[in-house]
């Protein structure tokens, strides 16, 4: 888990005139609560926030804020995005007490080369992530799936996964995560297989029943 130190401004505009300004001053407003402190309004220095996120691999980031002579634990709650100018426009830090649990998600990675695949199955991602409870600096980014035993028609669901003991999942156990399928081509070769074979069948038992008429009659 990754803790970054940045330091953040207190702000006092608020007109979207001033904001803008400040934007192309390099620094972008935002604001903080959460834990011990009421909402208000910050900035932060752009080029430090960007290269921070950048640097980091982890998508479950830890700030530790300096602000206010107050030093503070909290993570990039919300960001406002222009998609048009490929900049952060706004910020919302949250705070937290890393002694407490907290929710977040945990994304499924899978290992391995499923059986079924090899034999040209398809790996179908049911869930890619699952929303849990557990202690800020002990949450895991990834649950591994080993998918290596799958066979084709198999799938494997949360039960079948080893979940940190310290994670605590707001999912049923009997959810599917992923699936080795066959693949589409295959499936419609089997449906117009079975859709053939239904006139066949229709036919022998139709002569089966006229054959038993002309017995009958007789």
């Amino acid at each position: 888990m990754s803790v970054l130190n940045i330091k953040l401004e207190d702000r006092k505009t608020i007109t979207s005139g001033d904001l803008n300004k400040l934007r192309k001053e390099g620094r972008i407003p935002g604001v903080i609560y959460g834990k011990g402190i009421e909402a208000e309004k910050i900035l932060v220095d752009k080029k430090e926030l960007m290269k921070l996120l950048y640097s980091s691999l982890e998508e479950h980031i830890f700030f530790k804020v300096n602000f206010k002579g107050k030093e503070l634990y909290a993570i990039l709650q919300d960001k406002q995005w222009d998609v048009i100018k490929q900049e952060i426009m706004h910020v919302d830090f949250k705070v937290i007490n890393i002694d407490e649990e907290i929710k977040l998600y945990s994304e499924f990675r899978f290992l391995g080369t499923p059986l079924g695949v090899k034999k040209g199955g398809i790996l179908e991602a049911r869930i890619k992530k699952v929303k849990g409870k557990g202690l800020p600096m002990n949450y895991p980014k990834y649950i591994d799936c080993d998918v290596s035993n799958m066979d084709m028609g198999s799938v494997l669901t949360i039960k079948d996964v080893a979940v940190p003991e310290s994670l605590k999942l707001e999912i049923s156990d009997d959810t599917v995560i992923v699936a080795v399928t066959r693949p589409k081509a295959d499936r419609g070769k089997e449906t117009a297989s079975e859709e053939a074979s239904q006139p066949a069948k229709a036919s022998a038992s139709d002569a089966k029943a006229s054959s038993d008429d002309k017995t009958a009659k007789k």
